[in-house]
């Protein structure tokens, strides 16, 4: 499994096209990094189609890593692409069951696709691997309105 290992302080810069510049000059020679970090940029800017592009293309160049399904399955969440956000976000629970964004994420797919009862299932799966307060709080308002 590769590691990710970039400060999140680099993206707390307001001018991403500084960020990408030292992006590029950091993973020069890492193209599954580089690719992933410059997606991570995009998505930063809101800008979630060319971010989608970056992380297929990080994909492609072999990165395997939770965070990577995950960042893609919430990149096309925010696009509105539900059926796609479902594929990546699972896939991001297959390789590490107790991140519990994953569930939550996956969930939120689940009930604005109007599927209350998959969603619930989804975060009361999570509570088993994480227990993180936030899945209980969600687990609750969801039983509520089901």
């Amino acid at each position: 499994m590769d590691r990710i290992d970039i400060s999140s302080d680099i993206f707390k810069n307001t001018n991403m096209n500084s960020t990408r510049l030292i992006i590029r000059r950091c993973y020069k020679n890492n193209s599954k990094l580089l690719f992933y970090y410059l997606a991570l940029s995009y998505c930063k800017e809101k800008n979630y189609d060319k971010a989608i592009g970056y992380f297929k293309s990080s994909l492609n160049e072999g990165l395997s890593n939770y965070l990577i399904y995950y960042n893609l399955g919430v990149a096309y969440l925010e696009s509105s692409d539900f059926a796609k956000a479902e594929i990546f976000l699972k896939k991001s629970i297959e390789l590490n069951n107790e991140y519990e964004k994953s569930y939550i994420n996956l969930a939120f797919v689940y009930y604005k696709t109007g599927d209350i009862k998959k969603a619930y299932r989804t975060v009361k799966l999570g509570t088993i691997y994480n227990k993180n307060p936030e899945l209980r709080r969600i687990e609750k308002k969801l039983l509520e309105v089901m």
